[in-house]
């Protein structure tokens, strides 16, 4: 049986756009919610929310506006692809269609960077689309963390590291154990913390 085809959202987008945010493509819960990056263990919201100055559980519309306002658009490389769950590993390359980048940048000359939230929206850009080779192009870490870093308030004084890829203290329950239980405190990301210090120093978002 073929995996389902799926179809990716409009872009978060108006006419004063300057820069672009490229994911590859939405998640099963943001397809279903029709919202991009609704599952709220992506760090997206959170992260651009400390930039520039909204709470990540405001209303959807109150989000968005946000980013246009400040010259921000959304979007993601892929129009459609075949998916099984909401890993980019898991799509098809046999299946991807892309969105349409020359009409995009066509209609918003104004846009002038391009930042890809992880390696696979870069990666598909690279090897499908090909166009504006003009713009400014980076890649940041994916907002979508396959394990959450510590936060601050994780660690106490004189603990010692845990084995784990997290590098959790000891004690810390895994939030992704191989059994069931453990729960996450996402507030205080230390990788989201990078992203925004990248993200500033890189493209001087206000």
């Amino acid at each position: 049986m073929a995996s389902p085809l799926l179809h990716g959202l409009p872009p978060i987008l108006d006419d004063g756009a300057q820069s672009l945010i490229l994911g590859n493509m939405p998640s099963v819960m943001s397809l279903g919610a029709q919202e991009y990056y609704a599952n709220p263990r992506n760090a997206f919201w959170r992260i651009t929310g400390e930039i520039l100055g909204f709470a990540a559980d405001d209303a959807y519309n109150t989000r968005t506006t946000s980013l246009t306002t400040h010259g921000i658009a959304v979007w993601d490389v892929l129009r459609s692809c075949r998916r099984v769950g909401s890993l980019d590993s898991a799509v098809e390359p046999d299946s991807m269609v892309t969105n349409d980048f020359g009409q995009l940048f066509e209609r918003h000359p104004r846009i002038s960077r391009v930042i890809f939230n992880g390696a696979a929206a870069e990666k598909n850009f690279n090897r499908l689309v090909r166009v504006a080779a003009d713009l400014s192009y980076r890649r940041l870490p994916s907002t979508s963390l396959p394990r959450p870093c510590v936060t601050p308030t994780s660690w106490q004084p004189g603990e010692k590291p845990s084995p784990h890829v997290n590098n959790r203290p000891t004690g810390v329950r895994d939030p992704y154990p191989q059994r069931s239980g453990g729960t996450v405190d996402w507030t205080g990301n230390l990788c989201a913390r990078r992203v925004v210090v990248a993200t500033r120093i890189r493209f001087g978002l206000k």
